[in-house]
């Protein structure tokens, strides 16, 4: 997957959109202070929501770059979801059936 557009919100957090095949995915990414040139890479999914929308996938990612030396870690927003901000995942939303 390549990078679709990019704002560096910090040094440590970036929020991107990814295309994967046909569907632009929102996904948050962050790294350890201390990183090497091959960092370990940690990608966070929610499970479904059917009644909220998810962010914990950006926080748990967060916590793991914070927390880790040479980690990047990446908050994935699934297909057909929004977060909180009001960015949302091309493709139909999970509920068990959709484009998970």
């Amino acid at each position: 997957m390549k990078a679709k557009s990019h704002t560096v919100i910090s040094d440590a957090e970036e929020e991107s959109w990814v295309q994967g095949g046909s569907y632009r995915l929102r996904v948050n990414a962050f790294a350890s202070e201390e990183k090497g040139e091959s960092p370990v890479l940690v990608v966070v999914i929610h499970g479904d929501a059917p009644f909220n929308e998810p962010d914990h996938q950006y926080v748990f990612a967060a916590k793991v770059a914070a927390n880790h030396r040479d980690v990047v870690a990446v908050g994935l927003l699934r297909p057909g979801y929004s977060d909180p901000e009001g960015n949302t995942s091309d493709g139909e939303r999970g509920l068990a059936a959709g484009d998970s």
